[in-house]
C-alpha cells in the first residue's frame, strides 16, 4: 500500500504493532534549510501531527511510535543556533491528541526512542562532561541515566542498546544499559 505520493521528499518511516505508520515529510525551504512535519496514518487516514503546532522554519524529524499510537520525535530548530553551533533541538511527544515537549534545557538533544510503557529516551551533549548523555524520560521526570553515550533504543522493560565511543581504538561499540548497570556487547 502506498501510503505517500505527494511530490516531495518522504523519510524515516516507523511501524507500530497496531500497523499505525509515521514518518516526516518535506514542506518547504526554510532559513536553515527544509522545514519537515511529522505525519501519521492510523490505518484508515493520513494525518499531520506536526502541521498547526510547528513554529515557523522548524524541522521535525526522526519519528517513534509506540502500540499507544505515542510518537516522539527531534524539532531542530536551524535558523537560530547558538554561537558556534549549527543547531538547537528539543524533544516532542504526541499523546492523546496533545503535543509537549520533554527537554528541559539540555543541549541538542536529539534520537529519541519510546517504549509501550511511554517512557522516552535521547541523548544531549553535556557541557560540563563534554560528553554526550543519555536521558530517561518517565512520566514528567527526566533522569540522565548513561554518561558517554548516544542512540538510545528502549525495549519495554526499561532496558537500552546505545553506543558509546571506544577513544582508544577509535570505534564504537554497542552497549547494553539493564538493571542500573553499563554491560559492553562482545562478539
Amino acid at each position: 500500500m502506498r501510503l505517500t505520493d505527494n511530490g516531495v521528499w518522504d523519510g524515516s518511516p516507523r511501524v507500530n504493532s497496531l500497523r499505525q505508520v509515521v514518518w516526516k515529510s518535506y514542506m518547504s525551504e526554510g532559513c536553515g534549510g527544509p522545514t519537515m512535519d511529522i505525519f501519521m496514518y492510523d490505518g484508515s487516514v493520513v494525518m499531520p501531527i506536526t502541521r498547526d503546532a510547528i513554529p515557523e522554519n522548524a524541522t521535525n524529524q526522526a519519528p517513534e511510535i509506540n502500540d499507544l499510537s505515542e510518537i516522539c520525535w527531534t524539532r531542530y530548530d536551524f535558523c537560530d543556533p547558538p554561537p558556534g553551533f549549527n543547531f538547537t533541538s528539543k524533544i516532542m511527544m504526541y499523546s492523546a491528541g496533545e503535543i509537549f515537549e520533554l527537554t528541559d534545557g539540555q543541549q541538542f538533544p536529539q534520537g529519541p526512542d519510546l517504549n509501550n510503557n511511554s517512557q522516552v529516551v535521547f541523548d544531549h551533549y553535556d557541557p560540563d562532561l563534554d560528553l554526550d548523555v543519555i536521558d530517561l524520560w518517565d512520566n514528567g521526570l527526566t533522569t540522565s541515566i548513561v554518561s558517554d553515550g548516544f542512540g538510545p533504543a528502549i525495549n519495554d522493560a526499561g532496558e537500552l542498546a546505545f553506543m558509546r565511543p571506544d577513544r582508544v581504538r577509535g570505534q564504537m561499540d554497542v552497549w547494553l544499559y539493564r538493571s542500573g548497570e553499563c554491560f559492553q556487547i562482545d562478539r
